[in-house]
């Protein structure tokens, strides 16, 4: 472990004293934000004052809202970071070398986002159209800003950890304020709701959580460092505590594409990278978590987490025939906009759809996601804005299969893993337009598939 990772771990303790001492969620945040600002200047030379920078905007971005001004929700940290960033980058640029295959990637997004653009000139709802837009430039944001500064394995480490000690803050939160306390954060359904306790961390629903522990654990395993005989201990011990964590939250979420998607990622890890005394150790670990008895009585009792795994699967037919109601109308509608209605007008259509116009208050600015994100574009922007992303797709499916495929180190597995989680939050969640975290995830993807042959020449990866 380096010595970067050994002052993080120490402040873990602190963390979840300002737990248990009561410290409120936005205080807590912004005490987290304070502590990355500061780790990362510490161990980043000033001379990449912009790139430390960009590792900062990332972990505001993590928080998101959370993070806002009391006077101004919308305007959260993260967004007062960008355009600062922007300017460090200008004043500090340097050119780089940068794999030809790149400009798939710019021309999928150019495709998508102008095309979106274009399609507010006969939006019906222009003011979301708008905001949506805003968010393609988020995401170009990460995607593109990914690839100039991850293109070597310490860049890409360094950013894991800082991503990753978010990640393990987040899931101790979930676990005992969430799961043993009933005590959510002030976004959550389940803290508005008043009756739904399913966990679902800094996120507004479950399915977002459970997308987002998949695909963060993923980030989680590329911060660890196995060269000494202590750091494999130290890797296999944390992975395993983490990975009970993560299976115990993610069936508590009773999200199917969560749930499903986070077992066959561990199926592919453990195919491709298993050992015996790994597995014999990791199972003995979780034997011991799941059976331990304080005072005679299980912390977790497995008969009911399989009778919610059963119910995960078997009792949600409302909502899987609500989803089949809007996909028939995204098609029906598509057959006669091939176009597109506007660049995310989806969100409400389908609101409407579901709840009519009927009884609303005048102005009402509620809406919601089609639970298909594919769907979503081509219904907003047509068959043009779809075939812009779907470029960036298959370019990405390619190259990170062969990636998994032809080398054995985890760095070059994970674009493929990482893409596993994206199409299940892509289906799972009701709109990851918004979902930072993903596109932060899909970006440290891109950055390595489009970078893969400089991670290569500069040797010493895991």
């Amino acid at each position: 472990m380096t010595s970067s990772q050994t002052k993080y771990l120490a402040l873990l303790p602190i963390l979840l004293i300002c737990l248990l001492i009561g410290v409120s969620p936005a205080r807590f945040c912004i005490i987290i934000v304070l502590i990355d600002i500061i780790g990362i200047f510490y161990f980043i030379s000033r001379r990449q004052i912009d790139y430390s920078f960009f590792l900062v905007t990332l972990a505001a971005a993590f928080w998101g809202p959370y993070l806002a001004i009391a006077s101004v929700p919308s305007l959260f940290l993260f967004r007062l970071l960008l355009p600062i960033h922007l300017g460090l980058f200008l004043l500090n640029y340097r050119k780089k070398a940068i794999n030809n295959e790149f400009k798939y990637i710019v021309l999928g997004l150019a495709i998508w986002i102008l095309f979106s653009a274009v399609t507010i000139l006969w939006s019906d709802y222009p003011t979301v159209s708008l905001g949506s837009l805003y968010f393609e430039f988020e995401i170009a944001y990460f995607i593109l800003f990914s690839v100039y500064y991850f293109d070597s394995l310490v860049r890409i480490k360094k950013a894991a950890i800082v991503l990753s000690i978010n990640y393990c803050v987040i899931m101790l939160y979930s676990l005992i304020g969430e799961y043993f306390l009933e005590i959510h954060l002030k976004f959550s359904t389940a803290y508005t709701s008043g009756y739904d306790t399913r966990p679902t961390g800094m996120f507004v629903n479950t399915n977002d959580f459970a997308a987002f522990i998949s695909m963060f654990f993923l980030i989680f395993l590329l911060s660890l460092n196995r060269k000494k005989l202590w750091q494999r201990i130290f890797a296999v011990i944390s992975t395993t505590v983490l990975l009970l964590i993560d299976l115990l939250l993610i069936i508590q979420t009773n999200s199917r594409s969560g749930f499903i998607a986070f077992i066959f990622i561990l199926l592919l890890l453990f195919v491709k990278y298993s050992k015996t005394q790994n597995v014999i150790f990791m199972m003995m670990i979780a034997v011991v978590g799941m059976f331990f008895r304080p005072n005679n009585s299980k912390i977790v009792d497995i008969s009911t987490l399989i009778t919610r795994v059963e119910m995960t699967f078997l009792g949600k037919m409302d909502s899987t025939a609500e989803r089949m109601r809007i996909y028939k109308y995204a098609l029906h509608s598509i057959a006669h906009h091939p176009f597109g209605v506007g660049v995310g007008s989806s969100q409400k259509h389908v609101f409407y759809l579901l709840n009519g116009y009927m009884n609303l208050p005048p102005g009402n600015n509620q809406s919601m996601g089609m639970h298909n994100f594919l769907l979503a574009i081509l219904f907003d922007t047509g068959f043009i804005g779809l075939a812009g992303f779907v470029i960036i797709l298959i370019y990405m499916c390619y190259r990170a299969s062969k990636l998994f495929l032809s080398t054995s180190s985890y760095v070059f597995s994970y674009p493929l893993l990482t893409l596993i989680g994206f199409f299940a939050a892509s289906v799972g969640s009701s709109s990851i337009f918004e979902m930072r975290t993903v596109w932060i995830a899909f970006g440290l993807a891109v950055a390595i598939v489009i970078n893969r042959e400089q991670i290569l020449k500069g040797g010493q990866y895991v």
